[in-house]
């Protein structure tokens, strides 16, 4: 299976979390960067991995980015993922989301950055459960700039990512 470039931006719990289990199970390229390069927590996550901090060429690069910060940082990170222009994987979770009209991260991801598919794994739970619990043909989890299914896209990450590798555990 090819070697994918990863870029993770964003080395507080979550971030660190995945990039853990990407190093530990994959055999893929894997980058860290925090807000800023050279963050601290970046440095160190990078030390204990044993992975590269990631420049933005690096980012600019990578064939998927997972974006892993603080909602409010949203803007700081689009402006880095410019020149990005595969599949943004947004972890980021956004209290207020779904609430009066609220986009996700995701969504507020795919509306600066053009030509890039954005994913949003967790930002639209509310939107989901809360607001609108009962199944539907919509897909409430995903934002996508391009015409692209989320089935046909979570089927591609799948095919790029050896599937053994992703693995459900149990929470609490």
């Amino acid at each position: 299976m090819p070697r994918n470039r990863i870029a993770l931006v964003g080395t507080g719990s979550m971030g660190s979390a995945i990039t853990e289990a990407l190093v530990k199970r994959t055999s893929h390229d894997v980058f860290v960067r925090g807000s800023k390069f050279g963050y601290a927590s970046a440095t160190a996550l990078s030390q204990r991995l044993g992975v590269r901090q990631a420049a933005e060429a690096d980012i600019a690069q990578s064939d998927f980015a997972f974006v892993a910060i603080p909602a409010l940082a949203i803007e700081q990170v689009a402006a880095l993922l410019k020149d990005f222009t595969c599949v943004v994987i947004s972890v980021t979770v956004d209290e207020n989301v779904g609430f009066d009209g609220n986009k996700s991260s995701a969504q507020q991801l795919g509306d600066v950055l053009s030509g890039v598919r954005v994913l949003g794994a967790f930002s639209s739970l509310y939107d989901v459960v809360v607001r609108d619990p009962e199944p539907s043909e919509r897909q409430g989890f995903s934002y996508f700039r391009t015409a692209m299914m989320p089935k046909r896209l979570s089927s591609r990450l799948l095919r790029k990512w050896d599937s053994s590798s992703l693995m459900a555990v149990p929470c609490g």
